[in-house]
């Protein structure tokens, strides 16, 4: 079976738009220093020994695909609004009840807006995902969340690549891809 994620168009970096300044304080992420090794820290140093309702998990990942590239494009943003009125996750959260969760699921993930999210709360939030049988789902939302802004950046694949193998979803991931691409018209 073909790769699907080998044949996605992936765009050259551009620099970040208004509304993913704005999402990202106003500053333009930095990049990672390819240079040094970055130590690892266990997922207890971050706070994250409470563990994760499957809300919040679900969340989590959604969120993760939309900073993928170190920056949420407007229309990323949108697709997750779009998804609280249309999973069933979502559908017994009061409205102020998602607004909470969502700001607590952010500083999780990216607690300082001039620095990358930190793999290790995704990947976390991805285990609960899995324990509530709703990895394939994540998967796809996710996907379609970084095909949201029309344009997919190598960091954004290389997210996707990782998810699938945290999520478990590699028997399904070729044909979650292949209809994502379809959705969206996008051309190899």
């Amino acid at each position: 079976m073909a790769d699907e994620l080998g044949t996605v168009r992936v765009r050259e970096k551009v620099k970040p738009g208004f509304f993913a300044r704005l999402f990202s304080g106003g500053k333009e992420p930095k990049a990672q220093s390819q240079g040094k090794q970055q130590t690892r820290k266990s997922v207890m140093d971050f706070g994250l020994s409470a563990g994760w309702s499957k809300e919040e998990a679900f969340l989590c990942v959604l969120l993760a695909a939309a900073l993928a590239d170190n920056t949420a494009h407007e229309l990323e943003l949108e697709e997750i609004d779009a998804l609280f009125h249309r999973l069933n996750i979502f559908e017994k959260q009061p409205k102020d009840k998602i607004t909470e969760m969502r700001v607590k699921v952010q500083e999780k993930l990216r607690p300082d807006l001039t620095k990358s999210m930190k793999p290790e709360t995704w990947k976390s939030a991805a285990k609960t995902v899995t324990k509530n049988n709703l990895g394939a789902a994540a998967f796809a939302n996710a996907a379609d969340i970084v095909f949201a802004d029309r344009v997919v950046e190598s960091e954004e694949v290389e997210f996707l690549r990782e998810l699938i193998t945290e999520l478990g979803v590699d028997s399904q991931a070729n044909d979650i891809i292949r209809v994502i691409k379809l959705k969206n018209h996008h051309l190899d």
